[in-house]
């Protein structure tokens, strides 16, 4: 049996399925988790409690120990009306003038422009939020920025509009992209006009409205609480902090977004080892049903192997990496995040191409395994967060650091999760042996030649 195990664990690691698996989790590791990691530390050795976002609230680094004589220890997002109706109304305002409207399709961020129906559709929106048209207020912002430049260059007419035309508005396409904000000549949204007519409730309507004429999910024009921030104070600062490193042992929330990162490719790619795999054995014409158990264990374990391995060096990562702020954190966090969010994932996304390709002797496991995957997916927007929280996802997702009361209330049903897809994934495999069993009998099934008749 163990030698059996680790034969099929050799024939998993050759395989090709496998060897993309292991680039893309390095890949997302390196490039997306590390990455945001180093970031963190990085900030958070410098002592910076906070950094300022778009609309007001911040990002706090809950590395940093806030202390009674700051001051200012940042805001949080919150949904306070007028702060809200303003600044989505020239979130709405920008979208326009680049007629680019941030969508979630499958999960997936796409960037939706409208045609002519469409756009007049949202040009009424605007007028109805804002109380003026949309040219009349573009009008004056070009004003603004033709005598800004005008005056600060010390250009001519001409000259300044070829520098906006050619330049500045350009730079301003990306002025909501992550980490590609342009420096802007006006803080625009305080010339943005409300509706002071329109109520709240009729506002979020045409909201509502909005989303429907633009397609797909859109966060931006959902979320209503990223538009408005409140201050944050001391007591609050601090029970934060002291959540985060007690409670959370820091590194908790980081294994929290590890996996996170780690099970958007561990809820698809082992179906694809499995088909792989699987199909390579169906082809052999061996009688196979009684290796299926030890080739779905293997899968598994190995399509978990990598992910130990990178969560190891995550661990001893963070913990050089707080080593300077005098904090520790707890090494077993990493390990038992991997096998209780993930395992039931690699599991599942093993046994369902598995099932499928015995089956069917085809890939319609792959396909089953991408719509699940794409359900899953398609519940989540930008932070992974929102607007559900852990549900009966395949893999469970928390995108942002901290939350951990959200994480501890939600214990229970994350618990009633994994052991349900894992078990579905035993059940699955069961079937496959079933299955397997059946198939080998009937080929191996001696067959009677019957003696044709002799008439005299």
């Amino acid at each position: 049996m163990r030698d059996r195990f680790l034969k099929e664990c050799k024939d998993t690691s050759k395989a090709i399925t496998y060897l993309i698996f292991c680039v893309v989790l390095a890949t997302v590791f390196f490039f997306q988790y590390r990455a945001d990691v180093r970031y963190d530390l990085t900030q958070s050795q410098k002592g910076i409690l906070f950094e300022e976002s778009k609309w007001g609230g911040t990002k706090n680094h809950l590395l940093v120990e806030p202390t009674p004589d700051m001051g200012n220890y940042g805001s949080e997002s919150a949904e306070v009306p007028e702060q809200v109706r303003r600044n989505m109304a020239y979130r709405l305002y920008r979208d326009m003038v680049n007629n680019r409207y941030d969508t979630y399709r499958f999960g997936i961020l796409t960037h939706n422009s409208l045609k002519y129906d469409g756009r007049q559709k949202v040009l009424a929106i605007f007028e109805k939020i804002t109380g003026e048209s949309f040219y009349k207020v573009d009008a004056e912002y070009y004003v603004m920025d033709l005598d800004k430049v005008m005056a600060d260059r010390d250009m001519t007419q001409k000259e300044a509009m070829d520098y906006l035309r050619e330049v500045y508005y350009k730079q301003l396409k990306n002025e909501f992209v992550p980490n590609q904000e342009t420096t802007l000549f006006y803080d625009y949204v305080e010339y943005m006009p409300v509706n002071e007519s329109l109520s709240y409730g009729e506002f979020k309507k045409e909201m509502a409205e909005l989303r429907k004429v633009i397609g797909g999910h859109s966060d931006d024009y959902t979320n209503f609480a990223k538009y408005g921030s409140v201050p944050i104070t001391y007591e609050e600062a601090l029970s934060r902090y002291e959540t985060f490193i007690y409670k959370d042992g820091i590194s908790g929330a980081y294994a929290r977004l590890f996996c996170d990162a780690m099970g958007v490719a561990a809820g698809i790619l082992p179906a694809l080892i499995a088909w792989e795999l699987f199909r390579r054995g169906l082809r052999s014409k061996k009688r196979e049903d009684k290796e299926i158990w030890i080739r779905f264990f293997s899968i598994t374990a190995m399509s978990l192997l990598p992910i130990l391995i990178l969560a190891v060096v995550a661990t001893f990562e963070l913990s050089s990496g707080v080593r300077p702020l005098g904090l520790s954190i707890d090494y077993l966090a990493f390990i038992g995040y991997s096998l209780l969010w993930l395992l039931p994932t690699t599991a599942f996304s093993a046994a369902v191409g598995s099932f499928f390709t015995v089956v069917t002797k085809r890939s319609v496991g792959i396909f089953v395994q991408l719509v699940i995957w794409y359900w899953s997916v398609s519940l989540w927007t930008s932070n992974g967060f929102e607007p559900v929280k852990y549900g009966a996802n395949m893999f469970l997702r928390h995108g942002v650091i901290g939350e951990y009361d959200t994480y501890a209330a939600s214990l229970g049903g994350i618990l009633i999760n994994r052991v349900a897809y894992l078990l579905a994934a035993l059940a699955l495999i069961a079937a496959t042996w079933y299955v397997g069993e059946r198939q080998w009998n009937w080929q191996e099934k001696p067959r009677i030649r019957r003696k044709r008749a002799v008439y005299r």
